[in-house]
């Protein structure tokens, strides 16, 4: 091999090495404008995360779609309760925080309309605490009669002078389907008379069986608490 053709042969490689170098670098470069700087993302959803009052460190907080429950960011919050997520979409999402044990709400979450990506949006104050909210009865896996016209189940709670807002319980069959909702209602007590109103059930009287159900808590703030599942068990034999 001449000397020429090994020139060549080595600028053809030196080329390519630069070629390849100023390629990498272009797609790493940050985003500059101007004599500002990189532009880095800033979060625009932010919000606290509190038990009782008093920030929680290091809990999770879920972004999801209104539409169908699917999981969008997440983020941690910090030493002061603080969580911040980057939105760049429109559209209806729920915020929201699971709960960490008995005395905290199942989960707590806070549903808004993200009108355009550049929005900066503040969350009311997500406290998953229950704050003096408690279920009375039924008891978690209690067997009751079957509730009619003339013998209702009699569902009663506590209520929360921290959450106010009106309550509503709902019951599912085994399956998840829906079988009956109460009234929104800021008493403490509501009573089934077995007559189910949701999907399928509608206008049919509920059959022996396990059912689950639980509470939901709207606040006037938009913030929902929701209670975790219990189980009861209705028989046709006598109870009461």
């Amino acid at each position: 091999m001449d000397d020429k053709v090994r020139g060549l042969r080595i600028r053809r490689a030196l080329l390519l090495a630069f070629s390849l170098l100023l390629t990498g670098a272009s797609a790493c470069t940050p985003d500059l404008h101007e004599t500002v700087g990189p532009l880095v993302p800033i979060p625009n959803i932010t919000g606290t995360v509190l038990r009782d009052g008093d920030p929680i460190a290091d809990i999770k907080v879920k972004l999801e779609r209104a539409s169908d429950d699917s999981l969008w960011a997440e983020d941690r919050t910090d030493a002061a309760g603080r969580f911040a997520i980057l939105l760049p979409d429109t559209g209806l999402f729920v915020v929201r925080v699971d709960g960490q044990g008995g005395a905290d709400f199942d989960k707590t979450t806070f549903e808004f309309h993200q009108a355009t990506p550049e929005a900066e949006f503040e969350s009311p104050a997500l406290d998953i605490d229950t704050r003096g909210f408690d279920i009375k009865e039924p008891d978690t896996g209690r067997t009751e009669a079957l509730p009619s016209l003339f013998e209702p189940l009699e569902i009663r709670w506590d209520r929360s002078d921290a959450i106010g807002g009106r309550a509503q319980v709902r019951f599912y069959a085994q399956s998840g389907d829906a079988v009956w909702f109460s009234l929104r209602t800021e008493d403490a007590e509501v009573a089934w008379n077995g007559l189910m109103n949701q999907g399928s059930f509608r206008n049919r009287f509920v059959q022996p069986g396990t059912y689950r159900w639980r509470m939901i808590l709207d606040t006037s703030a938009g913030v929902r608490y929701t209670t975790a599942y219990r189980d009861v068990t209705f028989t046709s034999g006598v109870l009461r």
